[in-house]
């Protein structure tokens, strides 16, 4: 499948029965085959001054009596500025994530969505490192020595938020079972975004035979190399799943048409050859430069 997010309806905000109309639009525009068209509903579709579900619900209303475009994956709004986080240590903050998840666990398995796409949260005590290193960053005085002092230091801090993921991923798991849906843990686009690498490669590990997988964004992980932080292929390996987000970026700007941005035209990264493949906007681009960038997906599946 070559998949559509609805981050390209960021700015217009239209109605459900208008979100379908307009992806099926782009879709087609792009020259996606027939029958590879999907789309995905990203985690800030009901976002707002409050967080609201009428739209989410009402594509839910739509997309179960005509099945106009098929939906490969609902993301969990877990971990977004917020919103509660899976990870947290604070019990309360992670029981709270815990049923938004399940909650958006359920409206997938009404879509038919095969897939469910987590954030597990923030290392909160290397929060305050973040600012210091992306000011280091623009000051062109983020080297490798400091790059690599600021991550031992999250690293240090971030076992139990990694515990508390695990008892949360095992517990989401078993529900996730009972739905026959997937869910997917995404790398993160800042270095002291859970999991890393390693954290996640160990989740897994401990997961193993649950209904649960990687999904490498490319373009997130385009900053935290940049950065001196992690490798892509190091990220790429480790997240490789049935999904991936594609796309390319520059700087912070995720995600932009491949060949627009600072990674190039094609990916470098490894890729499994039958992964599903997403492309999710930035939404500040506009509707020509989304056809541009499912076309190049048409052209190019595994960037």
């Amino acid at each position: 499948m070559i998949a559509l997010a609805t981050t390209f309806d960021r700015r217009a905000l239209l109605g459900p029965q208008a979100l379908i109309d307009r992806s099926v639009e782009l879709l087609q525009r792009a020259d996606v085959p027939d029958g590879r068209g999907a789309l995905v509903i990203d985690a800030q579709l009901d976002a707002g001054p409050t967080p609201r579900s009428d739209r989410l619900d009402g594509l839910i209303a739509i997309l179960e009596k005509v099945k106009t475009i098929p939906v490969l994956a609902v993301e969990a709004p877990s971990g977004l500025a917020g919103r509660p986080a899976l990870a947290s240590l604070d019990k309360e903050e992670s029981r709270l994530a815990v049923l938004d998840v399940e909650a958006t666990l359920r409206r997938a398995s009404a879509l038919g969505a095969r897939y469910v796409v987590l954030r597990l949260g923030w290392v909160e005590g290397a929060r305050r490192d973040w600012l210091y290193a992306r000011d280091r960053f623009l000051r062109a005085q983020l080297g490798r020595p400091l790059a690599d002092q600021l991550r031992a230091a999250r690293d240090r801090v971030a076992p139990g938020h990694v515990d508390r993921a695990r008892s949360a991923l095992d517990r989401l798991c078993r529900v996730a079972d009972s739905l026959g849906t997937i869910l997917l843990v995404k790398n993160g686009q800042r270095y002291v975004e859970l999991p890393s690498a390693p954290e996640w490669t160990s989740l897994a590990q401990d997961l193993a035979g649950a209904p649960i997988a990687g999904l490498f964004d490319r373009p997130a992980a385009h900053l935290p190399a940049l950065m001196g932080f992690t490798a892509p292929a190091i990220a790429a390996a480790a997240f490789a799943g049935p999904v991936r987000y594609a796309g390319d970026a520059c700087g912070a700007i995720a995600a932009l048409p491949l060949g627009h941005g600072e990674l190039g035209p094609e990916p470098s990264e490894p890729a499994r050859e039958d992964a599903h493949v997403v492309f999710r906007p930035w939404p500040q681009l506009d509707e020509d430069e989304v056809v541009l960038g499912l076309r190049r997906l048409v052209s190019a599946p595994r960037g």
